[in-house]
This record gives structure tokens, sequence and C-alpha cells, in this order.
């Protein structure tokens, strides 16, 4: 169990790596590039760690293709709108709202997988959605509900919460499919389909060339390997322990992401944003704990 605790704060913070370079590919790229990056890069990278370590075990069950399936659908809608929320607006303030997440989670994990988190863990979850609120607290004096209406007015902060939402039925179908093949060949085998379908966007785009080009391979190589490594911790982390406590643990990459935003995009309001994505990650202390 702590192993997959380990693998969850390892997702947190190569999650925050793939953030700054989707955040750099967007705004060379267009989102639907930039969205088939991160999978198109990091897919070989994943195929050849499945192949190494359990080179005998590709997945056959029906169950298994057909969560792979439902995953795929769900993931290639929320890729391309978590680029358009990074591109649209600063990454200290949408990052954050990905913190939701578990707290969908909470009505989705029971039913997908027959997971229900302990009281504790639901505390944890539920204080995300308190920071969620402080992200724009200082916009609460026009009213208490401004805060909140902000979020699904603008442009960037709406996708990211639909992202939210996506991912809180794709994380329990990842979960699924896990339990019938293994997180290695998993991991490999969605991310090679994402590429996939998200392929004749890219060439729709007109983007080929400019991604085989020098300074798009040094956008999207750095894409793909963080993008690796944030996708195998976190479905070893699946496979260890609860995904609403895996989530919430990974979600502790706002921290992280707030801190770039920061130090690399030179972004303002941090202090407000990063004192919100802590209450936020203060939730996952608690899943963390309610997990032991």
């Amino acid at each position: 169990m702590l192993f997959g605790y380990l693998s969850a704060f390892g997702s947190a913070f190569f999650e925050s790596l793939v953030d700054v370079a989707r955040k750099r590919s967007g705004a060379e790229f267009s989102k639907w590039t930039a969205a088939w990056g991160r999978h198109a890069m990091c897919a070989p990278i994943l195929l050849v760690v499945a192949m190494v370590i359990h080179p005998h075990t590709f997945p056959h069950s029906g169950m298994f293709w057909v969560a792979t399936a439902g995953s795929a659908v769900i993931n290639l809608v929320a890729s391309v709108l978590y680029m358009e929320a990074l591109q649209t607006a600063p990454m200290s303030l949408v990052l954050p709202l990905v913190t939701l997440s578990p707290v969908f989670l909470l009505a989705t994990s029971p039913i997908i997988n027959r997971e229900f988190p302990s009281i504790l863990g639901t505390v944890g979850i539920l204080v995300t959605t308190a920071g969620t609120y402080a992200l724009n607290f200082d916009r609460a004096k026009q009213g208490w509900f401004e805060p909140i209406r902000l979020l699904w007015k603008e442009k960037g902060t709406r996708s990211m919460l639909i992202v939210a939402m996506l991912w809180s039925v794709s994380a329990p179908l990842d979960k699924l499919a896990i339990r019938h093949a293994d997180p290695f060949w998993y991991s490999a085998l969605i991310n090679i389909i994402l590429g996939f379908m998200l392929l004749p966007f890219v060439i729709r785009a007109g983007e080929s060339k400019k991604i085989m080009s020098a300074r798009g391979m040094l956008l999207l190589l750095p894409l793909g390997i963080s993008s690796a490594l944030a996708t195998l911790t976190q479905f070893v982390a699946f496979s260890r322990i609860m995904v609403p406590y895996a989530i919430g643990i990974k979600r502790t990459s706002v921290l992280w992401g707030v801190a770039w935003g920061r130090t690399i995009f030179k972004e303002e309001k941090i202090g407000m944003r990063f004192g919100a994505a802590l209450l936020m990650c203060l939730g996952a202390i608690f899943i963390l704990f309610a997990g032991k």
C-alpha cells in the first residue's frame, strides 16, 4: 500500500512537469496538436516498458477492451479541453480545478468499481471544494456566489471544470481495465489509441511539418517523457490503492503547477491561488490518512 501512495505522489510531480510542457507546446501548436503530442510521444516509451516488464501478458479480456474504449472516448474530449484551458487562462488559475475530480469520484467510483471512501476520505475530498471557492475569494464582495459563477463564466476555467467531471468517469474505467490486464500494458495501449484518434485533427490543422522540425521536437519530446512517467506512476498507484485516494493525492500536482506558473511563466495573483491550492492539498492529506 505504501508503494501505491508513493506512486501517486510521484505521479503528482511528473504531472506538474507535463503541465509546463503542455503550456509551452500550446503556445506553438493548436490545441489538437498539443493534445496529440502528449499521447503520441509517450506511447512508444510506455510500449517498450510493457514489453520488457510483462512481455507475455498482452490483454485479451473483453471487459478490458470495453473499459479501454470508454476511457479513450472520454479522454479524447478531456485532452483537448485541457489544452484549451491552458491556452486561454493562467496555469496557476485553472490547474487547481482538476482537484475537483476526486469530489465527482464520490459518485462515479462506487458505481463503476464498488469503491466507497471512508468518512475521513470523504472529508478530505470535500475540503478541495473549499479550496476551489478560494480561487476567486477576492470576488466574494460582489456576492457569495460570485467566485463560483466566475468559474463557469470564464472559458478557461469552464473547460477545466468539464475536464474534472470527465476524469471522474474515466479514472474508474482506467482501474476497471487494469483489473483485467496490468498497468503497464494499459498505459501503453490507451496512449496509442488516443494518439491515433487525435491524428486526423492534427493532419487537418496542417502542422505535420512543424511537428517534425527541431523546435517542434524540442517542445514535444519533454512532453512525451514526462507524460510517460506520470502515466506509469498513476496506473501503478491505481493497482495498489483506491482510485479516489490515488487521484486525490495526485492532485497535489497543483502546488507544483502554481509554483511553475510564477517562476516560469511569471503569472500574477499567485498568493491567493497558492493558498487555494494548499487548501485543496490539505484534502489530499486527509485522503492519505483515510487509507491507512
